[in-house]
């Protein structure tokens, strides 16, 4: 009777190290593209992004460029009210915006007008 018990345990964590990768995969699959690649700029970045540029005087134009292995990737140029000839690039964080940097691009269009 033990020993059924105990080859039933051993049936019972194999499954589970075996079944445990192919769930975790199926997890990652479906919530990996929400997680890393958020939505379009919501409503309220939106409007945060708008009440930056007024503050400052900025404007913001679309920027894209096509990388060296096909994708594109998308951003903003943002010109102080009175630019200088620097210039800064600034990247935002894994599963971020481009919004998730307006308190760096206040700063440097602030900082362009000194």
């Amino acid at each position: 009777m033990r020993r059924k018990f105990s080859i039933r345990c051993t049936y019972a964590v194999l499954i589970l190290l075996l079944l445990a990768p192919a769930v975790a995969a199926v997890v990652g699959q479906a919530l990996g593209s929400g997680v890393l690649h958020p939505a379009n700029v919501n409503p309220q970045r939106s409007a945060q992004t708008e009440a930056m540029l007024l503050r400052t005087g900025a404007t913001k134009e679309d920027f894209s460029v096509r990388a060296p292995d096909g994708i594109e990737l998308r951003g903003w140029k943002v010109r102080a009210r009175t630019p200088n000839a620097d210039w800064i690039l600034l990247f935002h964080g894994v599963s971020d915006n481009r919004t998730g940097v307006l308190g760096h691009t206040e700063l440097c269009c602030a900082m362009a007008t000194t």
